[in-house]
């Protein structure tokens, strides 16, 4: 049953007074129906219903059923006592009612009290029981030094049956999905953490709860009416079904940082008193303390085997160094930093590398100057005396073996010295370096010959980028070599297609090799053509092309050239009758595949002879030249005009009707008819010309026989007396 201090927490006052008035109604209508008006008997009714006001509502509300009381027994109940049976009877009920009603609920309340405080100290000494059971087996868990999983596993179950609570987990904040994650529970209804989300952000709902304010505040925090907080909306449902009433979070703190979470939850609301609190926070703290425990036994063991594992590796490193000095290609020494540097310590294989005695080194503190080769000896001389203000020492210079052959040595040395700074010993290694060097020389030359060769090289990887570059290549596109190496074939090449790489290197990894034309990008944007040799090989099991590229723009320039001489007539610019033939076939062909029309023009010079006998052949080129610029002018650009031989000319007329090709003749006749040929003296020469004319009749024609009907024509137009135009009439028959 709960307490009368229950009720005034679960009731506000405007509530607990209505109650007591209508407890007081109750006890007077009992009275009324139960008892006779005249019986002295209140008390069997009001008598009760104080002590219920006084132990339900509390001592405001019980003294209200008390005045009451005593004011109807006064007016309207006659008093139990005959002494009180008198004129006073209305005056004298009312103190009797109203003190002895006070004397019972001061009884009563104090009584109530009493056990409560009776209760209290037993339940208080029933908890520091379960605090000492707590801490006992919490001191317990510490000396296991269990595993964390273990660890959660057992605080959990501490918690609650010793704790007196109804379950626990212990959550470990997960930084990815800013959630906290539940990794053990214990207690009745675990099932209520199962697919459970709590936030880490307070601006989220499911972060406000006890665990999420936990985490963020770093101190414990409580819920002691957890269905009507407003922080565990989010939970309601989940936990009215198991009947949580308050819940606490506790941080478990190890080297400072938050690591878990400690979350139990009561049945009853106010759960957490302060020696729970406390019992929690110890169990926390606890926690904390076994996993700092076992952290630090993880370390001591991962310490023993790390210093176990240094200690072998520090005896094979003995064993290796050893070996190292007894058989490595290198010489490994010490020796003064004085004027004669003389060597204090030197490894056993110099035996080997230069035929001395390693105690002949040592003994003779002139034994390196004297080697070294004289020429040499001024210059590494300087590169120690340099080495001294500085920290280490790189020269190569040729040495003296024992049986008088000079070998190129490469000596490198780091200066140790004092607290002051002052060089107090060298410590390097020698090595013989005469093959490298001969090597290096080779490999210059070729990459001397590379990089003054005609051709440039190429360097590709199956996936078309830029392994090396001749430096004659890097001149000629324009690029450092630290920019050639983040070159692709695509930005070289401008018009290979880049997505057809694969094909093309599988086509040259099948043939070895290929050879083609290309056009090479600058990097200011310039291009140029090249000639490309590409040749497949495999190289320390990978795939490679060295690629060969010959500049060919000279070539291209000649080969323009032929072509022009043998497509374009030299003198008047138009083109030659070889050339004209065949754009005369394509477009014969293409009119007759899509049915239209072409029509052919041949054209003499009138009088060609007397102009040169006259004026000299100069003056007949000059003709002939104005003739081609009237044609070109006057005729549309799709008209081919050709030279066939001395002043004939001919002119294909695609797309053109015989009419129009009439009246394009009459329009090139009256224009060169206007031309003037300038001479270098005298008056200008003016000119004529014959023209004969066919067109295109029947898909069986063919350009000869087109040309051989204009050329009819035109010797028709001759006999006609030059200077007029005629066409090709067919006959029937």
């Amino acid at each position: 049953m709960p307490n009368h201090n229950e009720i005034y927490q679960r009731l506000p006052w405007y509530l607990r007074y209505p109650l007591a008035f209508g407890l007081f109604l109750l006890a007077l209508l009992l009275r009324f129906n139960t008892l006779p008006l005249e019986s002295g008997l209140a008390y069997v009714t009001f008598y009760p219903a104080v002590v219920i006001g006084f132990y339900l509502f509390g001592a405001g509300p019980g003294t209200l059923v008390a005045i009451l009381s005593g004011l109807a027994g006064s007016y309207f109940f006659i008093p139990p006592y005959n002494a009180f049976a008198n004129e006073f009877r209305p005056y004298s009920s009312l103190p009797y009612f109203f003190l002895s009603a006070l004397l019972i609920g001061y009884v009563i309340t104090k009584m109530h009290e009493h056990l409560r405080l009776q209760q209290g100290q037993r339940a208080k000494m029933e908890r520091l029981q379960r605090i000492y059971a707590a801490v006992l087996e919490a001191d317990k868990l510490i000396s296991q030094k269990l595993e964390p999983a273990s660890l959660f596993d057992e605080i959990v179950k501490i918690a609650v049956q010793y704790g007196g609570m109804k379950m626990a987990w212990v959550g470990i904040p997960d930084a990815a999905s800013e959630s906290i994650v539940p990794r053990a529970s214990y207690g009745e209804g675990v099932e209520y953490v199962e697919g459970i989300f709590i936030s880490m952000r307070e601006e989220m709902a499911e972060g406000r709860g006890s665990t999420g304010t936990a985490f963020r505040e770093r101190r414990t925090s409580l819920v002691q009416d957890f269905l009507n907080s407003a922080r565990t909306r989010p939970w309601h449902d989940r936990a009215r079904a198991y009947g949580w009433q308050s819940s606490a979070s506790f941080p478990v703190f190890v080297d400072g940082k938050i690591h878990a979470l400690l979350n139990v939850y009561g049945s009853e609301i106010n759960a957490f008193d302060d020696e729970t609190v406390a019992l929690m926070e110890g169990l926390a703290a606890d926690l904390g303390h076994a996993l700092d425990e076992y952290n630090l036994a993880q370390a001591r063991r991962q310490a023993e085997a790390q210093m176990e594992e240094a200690r072998k590796l520090a005896d094979t490193a003995k064993n290796r160094l050893e070996h190292l000095l007894k058989h490595a290609p290198a010489v490994m020494y010490s020796c003064r930093v004085s004027t004669d540097f003389g060597v204090t310590f030197i490894s056993e294989n110099i035996r080997e590398l230069m035929g001395y005695e390693p105690n002949e080194v040592i003994e003779d503190s002139a034994f390196w100057l004297e080697r070294v080769h004289p020429d040499d000896l001024p210059a590494t001389l300087e590169g120690l005396k340099n080495a001294l203000n500085g920290e280490f020492y790189r020269r190569e210079y040729r040495f003296r073996r024992k049986d008088g052959v000079y070998r190129w040595m490469r000596d490198e040395a780091a200066i140790i010295r004092d607290r002051q700074g002052r060089p107090v010993e060298m410590i390097g290694y020698w090595g013989d370096i005469t093959s490298a060097r001969e090597l290096e020389k080779i490999l210059r030359l070729r990459q001397f010959s590379l990089d003054h060769a005609d051709e440039q090289v190429y360097w590709i990887d199956s996936d078309a980028r830029f392994i090396d570059i001749s430096e004659n290549a890097r001149r000629k596109l324009g690029y450092s070599r630290e920019e050639s190496l983040n070159l692709t074939v695509g930005d070289v090449d401008a018009t290979f297609p880049v997505e057809q790489w694969g094909e093309h290197w599988q086509e040259l990894k099948t043939k070895g090799s290929l050879r083609f034309e290309s056009i090479h990008k600058t990097k200011d944007g310039r291009t140029y053509p090249v000639e490309i040799i590409a040749n497949f090989f495999e190289y320390d099991g990978r795939e490679y092309n060295c690629a060969l590229v010959r500049d060919i723009t000279e070539r291209k320039i000649l080969e323009h050239k032929l072509m022009q001489q043998a497509h374009i007539d030299y003198l008047t610019g138009v083109s030659t009758r070889g050339h004209f033939m065949e754009q005369a076939e394509l477009e014969l062909s293409r009119a007759i595949r899509y049915q239209s029309a072409l029509s052919i023009i041949m054209m003499d010079v009138d009088f060609v002879k007397r102009i040169n006998d006259s004026h000299g052949h100069k003056t007949g080129d000059l003709v002939l030249k104005k003739l081609a610029e009237v044609c070109r002018q006057s005729l549309r650009e799709v008209d081919v005009i050709g030279r066939m031989g001395g002043e004939e000319f001919a002119i294909l007329l695609p797309e053109t009707e015989n009419d129009a090709a009439m009246d394009a003749a009459v329009r090139l006749k009256e224009a060169i008819c206007a031309a003037k040929v300038p001479m270098e003296a005298g008056l200008p020469l003016q000119i004529t010309v014959s023209i004969g004319l066919s067109s295109l009749a029947s898909s069986e024609d063919n350009i000869d026989v087109l040309l051989n009907r204009a050329d009819k024509a035109l010797y028709q137009a001759k006999e006609n007396g030059r200077n007029t135009i005629v066409g090709f009439q067919f006959t029937e028959g």
